[in-house]
């Protein structure tokens, strides 16, 4: 299939980057300048993973898994 696209390879291979770019954008939130101990206040201001945190899915700090930041 991929054989017959020719330019349109190209085309196909810029629209998933395009599409994978946009979903970074949206989707991950901006971490400068945040240690990661307190990696969680990230993520709690996010407008997407703000509705996991009613179930308490982003508190803590890892060491309930064995990951001890400090």
């Amino acid at each position: 299939m991929l054989c017959h696209f020719k330019f349109d390879a190209f085309l196909f291979y810029a629209g998933w980057i395009f599409v994978m770019t946009l979903l970074v954008l949206l989707f991950v939130p901006e971490t400068k300048g945040i240690p990661l101990a307190s990696m969680y206040q990230a993520w709690e201001g996010h407008w997407y993973q703000r509705r996991f945190e009613k179930f308490g899915l982003l508190k803590g700090n890892g060491s309930e898994l064995g990951m001890d930041f400090q």
